[in-house]
């Protein structure tokens, strides 16, 4: 059930990050916008691509493991 609400979502929500001098906003990327794509050189590394009429936007996200980034 949890991960059938996941996939119903209609965007993508990532986690901030805190540095010293600033906090990173998180994006959210609409779904129908985006794509993914495998990094080649990093087995649980993926690209989020986020595409909209202005321009684009690439992420790369690493998972905790393999199997985490395949589902």
């Amino acid at each position: 059930m949890t991960r059938q609400r996941r996939l119903l979502s209609p965007v993508i929500r990532l986690r901030c990050a805190m540095t010293r001098q600033r906090r990173l906003l998180s994006p959210v990327i609409r779904l129908r916008c985006a794509m993914t794509r495998q990094v080649a050189t990093d087995h649980k590394a993926f690209y989020v691509i986020a595409s909209w009429e202005d321009g684009a936007q690439i992420y790369e996200l690493v998972a905790p493991s393999v199997a985490d980034r395949k589902t």
